[in-house]
């Protein structure tokens, strides 16, 4: 009995989860063809290019989750969704509060400098070792 209501369970998931899949799919494809509409606008600056360029990194890491999701690689997926939300907050809260702006772009900035250090540092090392 549990095998019969465990088989249908896992039916119904993959049912649901192929249609959440293709409405993410949809949705990523607008997100490309609105993001395309404003290339090349004149904008103000900083508070304008913020937004756009966040939701083009939306765009491709739902792209890549919608890819690796179509080629089972759940595991590599789920690697997408926490950044993809983290960009969603951001242009959320900066556009309640844009001072915010500056203080995302510094923290941003400072943590590229420490992975650039980081980076240098093992390339430094592996120089060194031919």
């Amino acid at each position: 009995m549990e095998d019969v209501m465990g088989d249908k369970t896992v039916f119904i998931e993959e049912k649901f989860a192929g249609k959440a899949l293709q409405l993410v799919s949809e949705v990523q494809q607008e997100l490309a063809k609105a993001l395309d509409s404003l290339g090349g606008k004149k904008h103000r600056g900083l508070q304008d290019q913020f937004p756009f360029y966040s939701a083009s990194h939306i765009n491709r890491a739902v792209e890549g989750y919608v890819l690796l999701r179509q080629q089972s690689r759940l595991d590599a997926s789920r690697l997408l969704i926490r950044p993809t939300i983290e960009a969603a907050i951001k242009i959320l809260a900066v556009r309640k509060q844009p001072e915010l702006l500056y203080q995302i772009a510094y923290s941003e900035r400072l943590e590229d400098q420490k992975l650039i250090r980081k980076a240098g540092a093992r390339k430094g090392m592996a120089a060194k070792s031919h």
